[in-house]
């Protein structure tokens, strides 16, 4: 079976047997070929691409975010609470840093992610097991390897993991560094500071 999908950038799952092929389509009207399962049903899901204003008015979001700063580079813990009412959700989209490689996503209704490239952005589709309302949770292992000179400073940009379609996106991002090493802040914007010592 072969079926027609209408716009560029949209992402697709296909179940072929026990196994769920991911993939984001590339041009517009592009053909994708599709598996009818034992009892001649054809199991396909999709999401649209989202576009710059594309904002989901029900969705909010609220992360945890975990920064280790070490020898080798670093290394990112990001939990990201999705909150969404009575709409159903099977997959959700997160923008990831460029420089960053995504390690894993976790979380107990995860079924299986994928990255796509689009321009110089990147983005971590999602997709769940089963459908959930109002709420869902997952946590995302980002990181960077990089090489600090030894009596040299270097500048890192805390990253930041972002879901294009909420309305709302706040949360808390702790920062933490190997002994070895010492941190200072150059810039901060849009956040409020509170040191360890002070909590």
């Amino acid at each position: 079976v072969q079926v027609t999908v209408p716009e560029a950038g949209t992402n697709v799952h296909r179940r072929v047997g026990t196994t769920v092929l991911s993939e984001t389509t590339t041009e517009n009207q592009q053909t994708l070929d599709a598996t009818l399962n034992e009892g001649g049903r054809l199991e396909i899901t999709w999401r649209a691409k989202i576009t710059p204003g594309s904002v989901d008015q029900a969705l909010t979001t609220t992360s945890l975010s975990v920064v280790d700063v070490r020898e080798d580079g670093v290394h990112v813990t990001w939990r990201v609470d999705f909150a969404f009412g009575q709409t159903d959700r099977s997959t959700f989209r997160l923008e990831v840093p460029q420089d960053y490689l995504v390690e894993l996503v976790e979380g107990k209704n995860v079924r299986g992610w994928d990255m796509v490239t689009e321009g110089e952005r990147n983005f971590l589709n999602v997709e769940l097991l089963t459908a959930v309302k109002q709420s869902e949770q997952m946590t995302v292992h980002l990181s960077r390897r990089m090489v600090f000179p030894l009596g040299e400073s270097i500048t890192v940009s805390v990253p930041f993991v972002a879901v294009p379609d909420a309305a709302l996106h706040r949360g808390t991002v702790q920062i933490r560094r190997s002994t070895i090493l010492e941190l200072q802040t150059s810039e901060d914007r849009g956040v409020t500071r509170t040191d360890s010592a002070n909590v």
